[in-house]
C-alpha cells in the first residue's frame, strides 16, 4: 500500500484497476465520490464542483462528489454521454479505526439502463462468428433488458450485419473476445453507429449456462432462436448481462429467431438520406 495513499484511497485505487474502463462512483457516506480523472470527467459532464483531496498536500487529489439520494439524475446524464459507470456500494457498517469494506454492486451501460425517463427501447446487441465452409457467419442476438424480449439472427456477410445494426440503433454493441479482426470490425461498426462498443467472452458452455440463466431444461424450447451459432451469441448477451447487473438471474421473457423473408433492406444510404431513423439537422 502507497504510503501517501490513506487506507480508503487505496481501497478506490485498487478497485478502480479492476473498472478501468468505467467511471468508479465511490460510495462514501452520504456521497458517491470521484477521484483523479474521473472527477475530471464528472466535473465537466454533470456541470459539479472539481475540488480536491488532501489540498495542502504536493499532489492534491481531484475529487467530485454526487449526493447519494440525487444519484439517479447524474447517472441519467452520464449514460446519455456514453460512460459506462461502476457503483460502489458501503457493504459493511462505519466502525471507528475499520475501514468500511465497498463492493461494486451493479455496472451501468448505455445498453442495460433502466432509469425512470426510458422511454423507447433501448437495444443492446451481442455479436459472434463462426466458421463455415463457404466463408465466416456471423450471429446477433438483441434485446431490451427492461422486457426481457430478445431476438437472434445469422448473417453470411459482414454488410448483412451491419444493415441489421443500423437498422436497430442498439446503445450499445458487445463482442467477441475472440472475434476474428476484433478491432478491425469494431472501427468498421462505429464508421456508422455512435454506440458503446464492449468486448467480453462467451461462457465454456454456452448451452448449460442458458439453461441454468433461464431456468429451463433444454434450449430446445426456443426453436430456430438458439441454433447455427446463434446460441454462442445470445450466451454471450446474457453472459455481460449477468456481469453487469451483478445477478446469476436474469428475466428472459422470450426469445426469438429473426427472419428477413418478405421484408425489404434498406442499405446505410438510402436510411440516412430518407431521414428514416434521424434528421440529417440532428
Amino acid at each position: 500500500m502507497s504510503k501517501e495513499l490513506t487506507p480508503a484511497m487505496q481501497q478506490y485505487v485498487d478497485m478502480k484497476k479492476q473498472y478501468a474502463d468505467c467511471l468508479l462512483l465511490f460510495r462514501m457516506g452520504d456521497f458517491y465520490e470521484t477521484f483523479f480523472e474521473d472527477a475530471k470527467v464528472a466535473a465537466k459532464v454533470l456541470d459539479i464542483v472539481l475540488t480536491s483531496k488532501n489540498k495542502n498536500s504536493e499532489n492534491p487529489i481531484p475529487m467530485a462528489g454526487i449526493p447519494f439520494h440525487s444519484v439517479e439524475k447524474y447517472i441519467d446524464k452520464l449514460v446519455k454521454h456514453g460512460y459506462k459507470i461502476a457503483i460502489a456500494e458501503q457493504v459493511s457498517d462505519p466502525v471507528p479505526g475499520k475501514l468500511v469494506e465497498r463492493k461494486v454492486q451493479s455496472i451501468v451501460t448505455p445498453g442495460t439502463y433502466l432509469g425512470e425517463e426510458q422511454k423507447q427501447f433501448s437495444y443492446i446487441c451481442a455479436v459472434t462468428s463462426s466458421d463455415h465452409t463457404n466463408g465466416t457467419h456471423y450471429h446477433c442476438s438483441w434485446g431490451d433488458v427492461s422486457i426481457g424480449s430478445f431476438q437472434t439472427q445469422s448473417f453470411e456477410s459482414l454488410d448483412s450485419l451491419l444493415q441489421v445494426l443500423l437498422r436497430l440503433q442498439p446503445k450499445e454493441i458487445v463482442l467477441d473476445y475472440n472475434f476474428p479482426d476484433l478491432q478491425d470490425v469494431q472501427a468498421r461498426i462505429q464508421q456508422y453507429l455512435r454506440c458503446m462498443m464492449s468486448v467480453y467472452n462467451v461462457p465454456l458452455n454456452a448451452e448449460q449456462y442458458v439453461c441454468d440463466l433461464c431456468g429451463v431444461q433444454t434450449i430446445n424450447s426456443y426453436g430456430k432462436a438458439l441454433l447455427s451459432g446463434r446460441l454462442e451469441a445470445f450466451a454471450l448477451l446474457l453472459h455481460y448481462l449477468s456481469y453487469t447487473q451483478n445477478s446469476s438471474t436474469l428475466f428472459v421473457s422470450g426469445v426469438r429467431f429473426a427472419n428477413d423473408d418478405g421484408q425489404m433492406l434498406l442499405d446505410d444510404t438510402t436510411i440516412k438520406n430518407l431521414e428514416i431513423l434521424a434528421s440529417s439537422y440532428e
